[in-house]
């Protein structure tokens, strides 16, 4: 070889020396490590590993300029740089001092035309300890290439020290590197995988980015790193019996993860690959590390072992991918920055090493620029994990990223716990600090039943069983009711003809009810099948009916014998459901066999609603058991003041929720209204008559009410409202109008289980202007977690 040797730059040394130019300065465009070596190691013997090493490979070698058709790497024909050595033995904390050196080398900048691009130095911290230090330019070696130049090194040492010739390292040249990717770049391959990208991401939502906005790295990065011991094994089994391997795992979590702090349905995040995909590019060390995009979409309602295998998919189809240049891709979508938005990259590197028989432990350094968020994973086949996350200052403070680390640590541990067939909202990603917090911006801790009932069945069940002879659902006239012992033997009869039906865990049925006693003996029986309920309206056109039998995949309808069965047994027909009839009192045909077992998981789902549809397609939300218990549970029902709920709301608006569950898991009594509309002197007559403590009115009604009949509420002692704004100068007329009464105002969409905020009206100090939807009571949820900051403006403008 000549003095020096051209070789025209791989796609991913170009698209370091583009960002190298834009930010010339900027040190982090390095890979660096220490290693920790066990032992005592001889100076002279690893000085001359280091000069063979660079011998043996071309990249370290290089230097960069710029030709005639853009940039060259120079190859200098012998090393430029060698192995520097400092003893630290004298020092206070050797360790310490050591570190503090290697983090000077780190901050200063690499010049990529004039070098030296790599970096190598030996700290001896005692005769039996030594940190060897190694840093590179980006545009020289990437992760990968580390790891195999390292290796090298190590073997060439420990033949050196034992006063052996090293084995001869043969294979494919670093030419041979630059020429493998010159072909890709001018192949049918290249042009295939720019087809895909173009593809996958047309109509990409912009990056997930836990802070709005974009920022250029910074010459330094902050850093926090967290472990993982005891569960490490768990996890990896976790992953293994949902059918992916732990990276998956890992890289799904992680996705799970910002679509928790930024809202996304659909996460768009940044993946770090090899680019190696032949065995020229896995032998020869060099730059050849890219990013691609992750674009994953995610839902609290996806079962985690679904989760997991959409993005098996989603890896494998990028990974085949992997080799188009992730900054020219990035260029075509138009995104700023050095990335396609946070990063997760896992470094399943098992170095592994020995110097002379002595075992050196791996300590990374830099990984390159940041510039948002990202999450690097280390770890093997077995052992801990190491995490660290990195972000750019100009973004996030420390204490910031300390909390994005222990939430992330908090997220992978509690998955081997939850289990894959979960859901994905049943994961707690809370410091506990955190959840500590949680608790105190509430009012007050979730109510203590008594039982631990971990689904609304059990929780049924220990009402039930307490007082078996108390009515749990009656007619507002009197004309039907049933005891807690009897809803509990009917919804038996219709669980068991479910099962027989096919209704298995988290099988749809479809409740065609209208206001009845029967609804109740409907939805525990779907329950107690297993299954999730969807209320059906009997008033809505064929086509809508239609529409949610189809979309919910319903295994069965229940339908009222009469009318209203004939008018669902058309659409429930048209998609192939059978339709089992039930009575308005909740009586049916005898159980054709055995009542299915109790014992559902919290998190199976209990029942799905549909949006109206207003702004297009109704949109299905799915409430999990769960949910609904957390709801019973909270502490503003302590008062007691629930105990006989009017039911008068359509099945498939979720305040029916409030109206059928409240009383029912709480010992108290749901009051059915009169079918058909009510008017004022309606409501005046059943409000006196029914006997109901309680009733929840959409802000609607309630202002007409408030108009027509404000002393209409006297028998009540709570009123709820919600829905809408609700109109002061109502509150204050039905407040003068009944001096017993308390009004609160609920808010939330049907995704947060009925209400997210409440704020009480104070009768001493009646709104003037706007009625207060309340603060955020995140006592609510069993397993509080942080809210998105956009879902928090939506949930609790106030």
């Amino acid at each position: 070889m000549s003095a020096e040797t051209l070789l025209p730059p791989t796609a991913a040394q170009t698209g370091m020396w583009l960002a190298h130019r834009i930010d010339p300065d900027n040190p982090t465009f390095s890979v660096a490590n220490h290693l920790d070596i066990a032992g005592p190691v001889d100076a002279s013997a690893l000085r001359a590993a280091a000069h063979r090493a660079q011998q043996e490979f071309d990249c370290v070698r290089a230097l960069f300029g710029e030709g005639p058709d853009g940039p060259v790497q120079r190859i200098a024909a012998e090393p430029r740089t060698a192995l520097d050595t400092v003893d630290l033995r004298g020092e206070a904390d050797p360790h310490a001092a050591a570190l503090a050196a290697m983090r000077r080398d780190l901050s200063a900048r690499l010049d990529l035309e004039n070098g030296p691009l790599i970096s190598m130095v030996l700290f001896r911290l005692a005769d039996d300890r030594h940190l060897y230090y190694q840093r590179a330019h980006h545009a020289v070696m990437d992760g990968y290439g580390a790891a195999v130049y390292t290796r090298r090194l190590a073997e060439i040492y420990t033949a050196l020290a034992a006063g052996e010739e090293p084995a001869p390292a043969g294979g494919p040249s670093y030419a041979d590197l630059v020429r493998d990717d010159q072909e890709y770049r001018g192949g049918e391959k290249y042009a295939a995988d720019l087809a895909y990208w173009r593809e996958r991401t047309a109509g990409a939502p912009p990056p997930a980015r836990p802070v709005p906005g974009t920022a250029r790295p910074s010459a330094e990065f902050l850093r926090s790193t967290v472990h993982i011991a005891e569960d490490a094994a768990a996890l990896r089994t976790a992953a293994r019996r949902a059918g992916v391997g732990w990276p998956t795992a890992v890289i799904a979590l992680y996705a799970l993860y910002l679509h928790r702090i930024t809202g996304a349905e659909e996460v768009l995040a940044g993946m770090p690959v090899t680019g190696r995909t032949g065995p020229v590019a896995k032998a020869v060390p060099g730059m050849m590390a890219n990013e691609v995009p992750l674009r994953l979409a995610v839902s609290p309602a996806d079962r985690l072992d679904d989760l997991l295998k959409r993005a098996s998919r989603e890896i494998r189809t990028a990974v085949r991918h992997q080799r188009l240049p992730g900054h020219e891709l990035r260029r075509e979508l138009g995104l700023a920055g050095s990335s396609f938005g946070p990063m997760v990259n896992i470094s399943p590197f098992d170095y592994g090493l020995e110097f002379g028989g002595a075992p050196a432990t791996e300590h990374n350094m830099c990984n390159g620029p940041v510039d948002d968020l990202s999450m690097v994973l280390y770890g093997g086949t077995s052992g801990a994990f190491r995490i660290d996350v990195n972000a750019n200052p100009a973004r996030y403070r420390q204490d910031e990223l300390q909390a994005h680390a222990e939430r992330l640590t908090a997220l992978l541990t509690a998955f081997p716990r939850t289990g894959a067939g979960a859901r994905a909202a049943a994961l707690d990603a809370c410091t506990p600090a955190e959840r500590a917090a949680a608790r105190t911006r509430g009012t007050g801790a979730p109510l203590d039943d008594g039982d631990g009932a971990a689904d609304l069945v059990a929780r049924f069940a220990a009402c039930a069983a307490r007082r078996p002879d108390r009515t749990a659902v009656r007619t507002a006239d009197g004309s039907a009711a049933l005891s807690y012992a009897e809803l509990d033997a009917s919804s038996d009869a219709l669980a068991a003809r479910l099962a027989a039906a096919g209704v298995g865990p988290e099988d749809r049925v479809a409740v065609a009810l209208p206001r009845c006693a029967g609804f109740a003996v409907a939805a525990l029986g779907v329950l107690k099948a297993g299954g999730c309920y969807v209320p059906l309206d009997p008033r809505w056109p064929a086509g809508r009916t239609r529409f949610v039998l189809a979309d919910t995949a319903a295994r069965a309808v229940i339908a009222e014998q009469g009318a209203d069965r004939a008018a669902a047994e058309p659409a429930a027909g048209a998609a192939g459901v059978p339709v089992l009839p039930l009575a308005a009192d909740g009586t049916g045909p005898d159980a054709p066999g055995p009542v299915p077992a109790p014992g559902g998981h919290p998190d199976r789902l209990a029942y799905a609603m549909y949006t109206s549809g207003s702004t297009g397609t109704p949109k299905g939300v799915a409430v999990t058991h769960r949910d609904v218990l957390a709801f019973t549970r909270d502490h503003r029902w302590a008062l007691g003041d629930h105990s006989a709920v009017l039911a008068h709301s359509p099945h498939g608006f979720d305040l029916s929720v409030f109206e059928l569950w409240m009383p029912l898991l709480t010992g108290g009594r749901v009051v059915v209204a009169p079918r058909g509309e009510l008017d004022a002197p309606d409501w005046r007559e059943l409000l006196a008559t029914s006997g109901a403590t309680a009733l929840w009115l959409a802000s609607g009604l309630f202002r007409v009410l408030a108009e027509e009949a404000p002393d209409c509420f006297t028998a009540l002692e709570r009123l709820w409202v919600g829905g809408d704004a609700v109109p002061p100068g109502a509150v204050r007329r039905v407040l003068a109008a009944n001096p017993g009464l308390t009004v609160v105002n609920g808010y939330g969409p049907t995704e947060t289980t009925v209400f997210a905020t409440a704020h009480r009206v104070d009768r001493a100090a009646p709104p003037a202007a706007t009625v207060p939807i309340g603060r955020p009571d995140l006592t609510y949820q069993e397993r509080p977690r942080p809210l998105p900051v956009a879902e928090a403006a939506a949930r609790y403008p106030d």
